[in-house]
């Protein structure tokens, strides 16, 4: 299956899924704010995932003692067996979305897979921080 199939798969999955989902009480205790720092050479990044209980979802990476801005990405997530699905609107390339897979681990999520590419998010471990939250309510994106 190419890329566009699969980020195509994804986006239908995400909209029947919604439905279901938001009467699931396992799924809306999944649903809430998550944070990790992500260390590289150029210094660590502040992310801040977001997973509301009306499936959309945020995340937000702030550079940490650098001159670049926060990047932020929306889109929605779905609860998909084992793991959750998450697919994030491409703020450089709004056409072409960002897949990730995250493992539930011990009331955290670790990155599996970002669109089967090498990615320095991936193994990274986010820890709850807050409760469910609507995405369009003020939340841990705003307390940078």
């Amino acid at each position: 299956m190419t890329e566009r199939a699969t980020f195509a798969a994804l986006v239908l999955l995400l909209a029947a899924g919604t439905l279901m989902q938001s009467s699931s009480p396992a799924v809306r205790a999944m649903a809430g704010s998550y944070e990790a720092e992500l260390v590289t050479a150029q210094g660590s990044i502040r992310c801040i995932l977001t997973l509301a209980t009306d499936s959309t979802a945020a995340f937000r990476a702030t550079p940490q003692g650098g001159e670049a801005g926060p990047v932020s990405y929306a889109g929605g997530w779905i609860s998909d067996g084992g793991t959750i699905q998450v697919v994030l609107k491409n703020p450089d390339d709004p056409s072409n979305p960002v897949a990730v897979t995250l493992d539930p681990r011990d009331g955290s999520f670790v990155v599996k897979d970002i669109e089967g590419r090498r990615s320095p998010y991936v193994g990274l471990t986010f820890v709850r921080t807050g409760g469910a939250a609507a995405v369009s309510e003020p939340i841990a994106l705003e307390k940078s």
